[in-house]
């Protein structure tokens, strides 16, 4: 889960990252904001085993959810974040 970079919140049993999420990688599902489909996958590729956003990537790409483009712009849009070499 993403949480402001100013927080000082803790959830139990959740996996806190700390970072300010531009408008441009938000969405909503229901009312509740949630990052889209391009910043989701790129994160998998950044914190998850390889196979694991591989599989999550071709499925995304597959069903017509993102598209390469969508993803390179992410990639590009964050190229000095932690671990985006690995996405």
């Amino acid at each position: 889960m993403t949480v402001a970079s100013s927080g000082t919140s803790d959830l139990s049993g959740a996996h806190l990252h700390r970072a300010t999420v531009p408008a441009s990688d938000l969405a909503a599902i229901d009312g509740v904001a949630v990052t889209s489909v391009p910043r989701t996958l790129i994160d998998l590729g950044r914190h998850r085993p390889l196979a694991t956003a591989v599989a999550a990537m071709d499925h995304a790409l597959r069903k017509g959810m993102v598209t390469g483009a969508e993803l390179e712009a992410v990639v590009l849009a964050c190229w000095n974040w932690p671990r985006i070499g690995t996405a």
